[in-house]
Order: structure tokens, then sequence, then C-alpha cells
């Protein structure tokens, strides 16, 4: 008969990913959240967000990029939601700051709305948040625009 260990689960860093522990011997996972954003125009203004809260990091960050970039037209001017984002990684603020400077070369703008506490200390933390216009709605974010929300 086969011995039957119990199983441990460890979560590391809000990554989403984890080890799990069976017979002292240490097996890892990564657990991919699958992206799904939602978009709609208000105005001039095109408001991103996300469909499910998840984190916004390595594992998921080229489909963001990619979803994100098929959404836009030159000159765009764009609301990011981030609140159902629970945790980013430098990948995710990578693919933002990369975002944020697509819409600027291309005569667009960026501003971030509805941003989760966590989310703003790592802004805080690297200093992004002073590189990009932050806004606790995506209201007052479409109205910094010069656009009425509605």
């Amino acid at each position: 008969m086969m011995k039957i260990g119990i199983l441990h689960q460890y979560s590391l860093f809000g990554s989403g990913s984890g080890v799990y522990a069976r017979n002292g011997v240490l097996l890892t996972y990564v657990r991919r959240w699958t992206l799904k954003l939602t978009s709609k125009r208000k105005g001039n203004v095109l408001v991103i967000g996300f469909a499910e809260e998840g984190n916004l990091e390595a594992s998921n960050v080229m489909d963001f990029r990619e979803s994100v970039m098929g959404l836009l037209k030159e000159g765009d001017k764009v609301v990011l939601d981030l609140g159902k984002v629970n945790f980013i990684d430098s990948s995710g603020l990578g693919a933002i700051v990369a975002l944020g400077r697509n819409l600027s070369q291309s005569g667009g703008e960026l501003r971030l709305a509805n941003v989760t506490p966590y989310v703003c200390k790592i802004f805080e933390f690297t200093r992004l948040h002073q590189a990009f216009e932050i806004y606790d709605t995506v209201e007052e974010a479409i109205a910094s625009f010069g656009e009425v929300a509605g």
C-alpha cells in the first residue's frame, strides 16, 4: 500500500503562484489568471477595465499588451480602470508605462483610475505615481480630459 502524505499549500507574495510540500518534496506551480478586459467609449475617451479580479503580472502581461493595443486608435484618450487588479509586478508596471508612452507618441493620453490600495502602494514605492495622473474614480479621470462622464 502506498503512503499518501499530507498536502500543504503556501501562497507566495500575491503572485498567484504557490508551493506544495508532499512527503518532504517541494513542488511549485504557477496559476495563470486568464485576462479578460472590458472597454467602452464615453465621448472621446476609451475606458479599459478588467472583467474579473486578479493580478497583472508576468504570466498574463503579454495578453494585456496585445488586447489593449488592439483597442487603441491614434490620439486616443484612455482611462485604465485598475479597480479589479489586486497585485501588479514589474512586468505589469512596464506594460502600463509602455501603454502611456505609446499613447503619448501618437498624440493620446493615459489616466489611471480606481487603483486598489495595494497597487497604489506599488505605484508610490516605485515613484510611478509621479509619472501618471491617478484618479479615485473613472468619472473623475474622464472629466480630467474635459469630457462629461455618462
